[in-house]
C-alpha cells in the first residue's frame, strides 16, 4: 500500500514537472514570436528605395541647395557632405535588408 502511494506521489510530481516545463518553453517561444513580429513591422514600414532613386534624391536635394543657399558656400558643402552620407546609408540600408539571400553565414 506505501509503494502505491510512493508510486502515485512519483508520478505526480513528474506530471507536475512535465507540464511547468512545457510552460515555460511556450512562454519563450511566445516572447520569440513577439520580437520576431516587431521586427518584420518595423522593416515593412521602413522606406526602401534602390540605388537609382537614391541618387536621383540625391542629385535634387543638392541642387535645390545650391540654389537655395548659393551665398554661402561653407553651409552648402556641408550640407553636400550630410546628403551624400544620407544617400550612402539608403544604400547600405537596402544592401543590408537583402543581404540574407547573397550570404545566408553572416545571418545571426
Amino acid at each position: 500500500m506505501n509503494q502505491f502511494i510512493i508510486l502515485a506521489v512519483v508520478i505526480a510530481l513528474m506530471i507536475v514537472a512535465m507540464l511547468t516545463s512545457r510552460k515555460e518553453k511556450i512562454s519563450k517561444v511566445e516572447t520569440v514570436k513577439k520580437s520576431k513580429n516587431v521586427e518584420k513591422d518595423a522593416w515593412s514600414k521602413e522606406s526602401f528605395v534602390n540605388y537609382g532613386q537614391v541618387q536621383q534624391l540625391r542629385n535634387e536635394l543638392i541642387k535645390a541647395t545650391e540654389e537655395k543657399l548659393g551665398d554661402d558656400p561653407e553651409q552648402v558643402d556641408q550640407l553636400k557632405k550630410i546628403i551624400d552620407e544620407w544617400a550612402d546609408l539608403k544604400v547600405e540600408s537596402f544592401k543590408d535588408r537583402r543581404s540574407w539571400v547573397r550570404n545566408p553565414e553572416k545571418n545571426d
